[in-house]
Order: structure tokens, then sequence, then C-alpha cells
């Protein structure tokens, strides 16, 4: 049965727990709000992995996590890695990984290829971190997508296309 499924008991129906990690390297007030809401979720049990210490971490999430495991690199997807496998011996298996900042989507890819975690793969992560590589993977699907504007007389450091490009891309010039 697939983690999310509802299944009947007793007659009522109950939706199974998912284990889950959030990866937040440093809880500043806006991780830490992610953070905070991510725990809130029925039927999550919510796990943190990040390089705040236990007795450091904020009111508002003590109450709501199920789990704590501190990194030195939160980046790093070895340390990712070692992190999930002790949360999942504490908590059960770990069966999502998650993460808010843009930087950390292809480690937390890596790390959900090699423990069979559901989510983003490694190429769909490298494609939405690269903007290159994005634009070339949209364009080959028929999605226009903003061209890089030529080097060319400059205005207050930017050089100025007065709607050409967006014109050509058919896209609106205002």
């Amino acid at each position: 049965m697939r983690p999310a499924a509802v299944r009947r008991r007793r007659g009522r129906y109950v939706r199974p727990v998912v284990v889950a990690a959030f990866v937040a390297p440093f809880l500043l007030e806006a991780t830490t709000r992610f953070v905070a809401t991510a725990a809130q979720v029925p039927g999550v049990r919510l796990a943190v992995i990040t390089s705040t210490p236990a007795d450091r971490l904020p009111p508002e999430l003590t109450t709501h996590l199920d789990g704590h495991w501190r990194v030195d690199d939160a980046l790093d997807p070895r340390q990712i890695a070692e992190a999930v496998a002790g949360l999942s011996r504490q908590m059960g298996r770990v069966e999502r990984l998650i993460g808010a900042l843009e930087q950390l989507q292809v480690p937390l890819a890596q790390v959900r290829e090699a423990m069979g975690i559901e989510g983003m793969d490694v190429q769909t992560a490298r494609n939405v971190r690269d903007k290159a590589r994005m634009k070339t993977v949209l364009r080959a699907a028929g999605v226009p997508c903003a061209g890089a504007v030529p080097q060319g007389r400059r205005r207050g450091g930017l050089r100025r296309d007065r709607g050409r490009g967006r014109r050509a891309r058919g896209w609106p010039t205002s």
C-alpha cells in the first residue's frame, strides 16, 4: 500500500503516518516558519536535519517536531544521508525528504536516489538549478524561453532591447 493511501480500520478511515525529514541548514526566521508549517501537516511525523543544536531550536518548533539530527554541513549529501539513516532508526523509514533552499535541491535528490526515497530526481534537480540547462530542456519541449540579450550599447549598465526580444518570442512588450 502506498504511504498516502487511506485504509479502513474499525469503521473509520485512517490515513497512515508519513515520516518526513526537512533539511534546513540554518533555522532563520523564514525557514523556521516553513518547518513549523510542515510539522503541523496532519499524518506527518517531521524531523529536522540542521546545523542548529537541539537545545537551540526555536520554541515554536520543539513542540511540533518528532525528531532532530544535527550535522556540520547540511548541504553535504553524505551528511544528509547519514542523518536520514539515523532518523530512520529512531522514527521509522524516512519516506519524504524536503528542503526549501534552492541550493539543497541537487544534494536532496542525490540522497533520495541513493536511499530509494520518492521525490525529485537528480536530473530534474540539476535542470532546475542550472538555468541554461533548464532553458534547453524547456525549448526542447516547445516552451518559449527568454534568451540572453546580446552585448551592445548599454545604458545604466543594462542593454535596452526596447521590446524587440519579447516581440520575437510572442511575449507582451509592456
